[in-house]
């Protein structure tokens, strides 16, 4: 039995970008497809463990083999019903909720987009994501303010 070693590496280059909007994952995949030219398509959740509560988030990845860079979209944010509220009353008429966040620092944004590799011409990529109907704010994460970088090993 052959037994394989993976080494992670927190340093390999990458380049972050974080969208904000109001479409689920599925709509805005199919936009960044059409206007970026590329072909995301649905893998298995990302899951991590806070405060003893599994989260699970949407991912997408994408292949270009051309430039050997793997695009991988992630939702940056999950909701949870309250579930402290004991009085079914307060339930009913107010839909309290509290988040989650794979990225807290950049709570704004609703998804990331982490490109492993080399990337040129981000300005132009920023500018083609802003220029999409469903997208409100396409904008590049400076990965210098992430306290934890461990999260975004996906």
């Amino acid at each position: 039995m052959k037994v394989k070693k993976i080494i992670l590496s927190l340093d390999a280059e990458y380049s972050l970008f974080g969208i904000k909007t109001n479409v689920p994952s599925y709509k805005l995949v199919y936009f960044l497809n059409k206007e970026l030219k590329i072909s995301f398509k649905r893998e298995k959740d990302i899951v991590f463990i806070e405060n003893k509560k599994n989260i699970y988030l949407n991912k997408y990845c994408y292949y270009n083999s051309e430039k050997e860079q793997d695009w991988t979209l992630v939702a940056n944010e999950k909701k949870f019903e309250q579930s402290d509220l004991t009085s079914p009353i307060f339930r009913k008429s107010e839909n309290l909720y509290t988040l989650k966040y794979l990225v807290p620092e950049f709570k704004m944004f609703n998804y990331i987009i982490k490109i492993e590799g080399v990337l040129t011409k981000k300005n132009e990529k920023i500018k083609k994501m802003n220029n999409i109907l469903v997208v409100n704010i396409a904008s590049e994460i400076k990965q210098s303010l992430i306290k934890n970088k461990d999260k975004l090993l996906f």
